[in-house]
């Protein structure tokens, strides 16, 4: 009903000039023919075409704008390459079915049971996890394998989609690796598809706060290559602020001693936290009260904050929706925030964080800023 035929003609009553234009579309498009059914080639074909009847700079569209549109209409149309992230990143079932992307789970122990961090929560809830680690039940948790990054990917290769994965911190586990291994073997079994990895060099609800952003990114139409290359700028400017409650699991993670960890319990200091530049966690103050060390949170993003009445701000808790509530409350006095995505913590982070924790994650100047070493 509307092909390549039709559309072109239908450009040339707009100018002269459009069927030479519209030759440089098709001989682009060539190259996705086999790749884009038949409903698909005509969304295509019909988007392309309301651009070149609208556009009249002709002079602008053909030194590459032109071009541009096209490659973006077709990586919409298509869906041409899937977001593939962790269970690190905090995500809920309902983020990741309103923003398409796919999550491989991790393993976690809770005392002698063997689970898995799935988004829907299906092998263990959040309330009966930290019921039973408050409980003294030890919590361990090991990276994703280079096999399971590699099932995952080539689900999605096989279907002819590309794929770009966003993963838990390098300095903090070496799962971002293996995916880096895995991506190269399948890199040689598939040479036509493309599969990159960025390392968010974060972790929890800020790892999904960046694919968020990378989501809203692939909608405007960006290729997956610009979108890599974006999210290796964008990560130190996102920050990644926390406070926990009990410093024990601190202690077991071998971030502070088991003297500080005895003498902050005692006095009630909690500490407040942050992953600095090369995705490692790092203590920044320690305070006396959890309401105070939530009130230092929002210190340090009053700090460094940009534009935050246009953002999307996420919060992430462990058992403690009060104090994600707190936050919540302050900021959107304080900086007349009005969007906000509050989850729980994972089991995974969930194990090294203990109950009582909250997180704070938003966009703003570099990741260091305002930090001394």
């Amino acid at each position: 009903m509307c092909g390549p035929a039709a559309c072109i003609a239908f450009c040339r009553l707009r100018f002269s000039s459009a069927f030479c234009r519209f030759t440089m579309v098709g001989n682009f498009l060539g190259k996705f023919e086999r790749e884009l059914d038949k409903k698909s080639k005509i969304l295509v074909y019909i988007n392309i075409s309301i651009y070149l009847f609208y556009n009249d700079n002709y002079e602008n569209t053909r030194k590459g704008s032109q071009r541009t549109y096209i490659e973006r209409t077709v990586n919409l149309t298509m869906g041409s390459y899937q977001i593939i992230t962790d269970s690190t990143s905090d995500l809920t079932q309902e983020l990741v079915d309103e923003l398409g992307v796919d999550v491989i789970p991790m393993d976690f122990t809770l005392g002698t049971d063997a689970y898995r961090d799935y988004p829907d929560n299906r092998d263990i809830s959040p309330e009966e996890f930290y019921r039973r680690l408050s409980a003294g039940e030890d919590a361990t948790t090991a990276q994703i394998s280079m096999a399971a990054f590699m099932d995952a990917f080539e689900t999605y290769l096989k279907a002819g989609k590309d794929v770009i994965y966003f993963g838990f911190s390098s300095g903090m586990s070496g799962t971002y690796n293996n995916s880096v291994l895995a991506a190269k073997e399948l890199s040689e079994k598939y040479p036509e598809r493309k599969i990159l990895t960025v390392d968010t060099l974060g972790a929890a609800f800020g790892e999904g706060l960046l694919v968020w952003y990378a989501v809203q990114k692939q909608r405007a139409g960006v290729t997956m290559e610009e979108l890599k290359e974006w999210a290796e700028q964008f990560r130190q400017h996102l920050h990644y602020w926390f406070t926990v409650d009990d410093l024990n699991h601190l202690k077991r993670g071998g971030r502070i001693s088991s003297t500080a960890a005895l003498m902050g319990t005692m006095l009630g200091i909690k500490p407040v936290l942050h992953i600095n530049r090369e995705g490692r966690l790092a203590m920044i103050d320690k305070v006396r009260g959890r309401r105070q060390a939530l009130d230092d949170l929002l210190k340090h993003m009053e700090l460094a904050v940009e534009n935050p009445q246009d953002q999307m701000i996420f919060i992430s808790h462990s058992a403690y929706p009060e104090g994600a509530e707190y936050i919540k409350q302050k900021i959107a006095e304080k900086f007349g925030v009005t969007k906000f995505t509050i989850a729980p913590i994972g089991p995974v982070i969930g194990a090294h964080t203990g109950a009582g924790a909250v997180l704070l994650f938003f966009a703003g100047k570099d990741r260091e800023y305002g930090l001394s070493d």
